[in-house]
């Protein structure tokens, strides 16, 4: 493993490259993301600067955790969001002029410990205490969604009268379907099917 999130120890070989990619990408912003006791996404956006990597990387960014439901009180409100070099994806559906990637981040304290309340901690200490008794946990998320339009009035309305497993030209969700698999592709989902 090429970081260990125990020793907070960064492969400088995998740093160098993916900041490496980050130029090549023409990378403007970075996201880095976490998410919140309720499991929604949260973000913090910062500019890229190559010669604050390194030091985001192994230190991380302090941030207010009393901002977040569920994290910390105010009087103990600073945080640190370590972002995992693993994770980087440049963002597709960003401008390629000004592009966007983002980091996927582990909470810790400023005393340099995981946050207890980070539940992608709380998962990675879950799915480690499972290893150990020999099994293993898999998921196959299955996103379902409406395609719609808006009517003259601002409304919405359905995109077309097909239903599942339906083709052109009853079907007109193809070509939106294509790209958000694309889409998930680039940042590394396996798609299996889309209908």
């Amino acid at each position: 493993m090429e970081y260990d999130l125990m020793t907070e120890k960064v492969n400088e070989e995998l740093m160098e490259s993916v900041i490496k990619q980050m130029k090549e990408d023409n990378i403007k912003f970075i996201r880095l993301q976490f998410v919140d006791i309720n499991g929604t996404a949260k973000n913090i956006v910062i500019p890229f600067k190559e010669d604050d990597m390194a030091e985001l990387f192994v230190e991380g960014m302090l941030f207010d955790g009393s901002s977040i439901a569920g994290f910390v009180g105010i009087n103990e409100s600073d945080l640190v969001l370590k972002p995992d070099i693993h994770t980087y994806s440049r963002l597709s559906w960003r401008p390629e002029e000004s592009a966007v990637c983002r980091f996927i981040c582990d909470v810790w304290t400023p005393d340099g410990k995981p946050f207890v309340g980070d539940p992608r901690g709380i998962l990675k200490k879950s799915l480690a205490k499972i290893g150990k008794m020999g099994l293993q946990y898999n998921i196959g998320p299955e996103p379902e969604f409406f395609i719609v339009d808006i009517d003259d009035e601002g409304y919405p309305m359905p995109y077309d009268e097909a239903g599942y497993f339906d083709v052109e030209p009853l079907d007109k969700g193809p070509d939106f379907r294509r790209e958000l698999t694309l889409n998930l592709e680039e940042l590394d989902f396996e798609v299996e099917a889309s209908h």
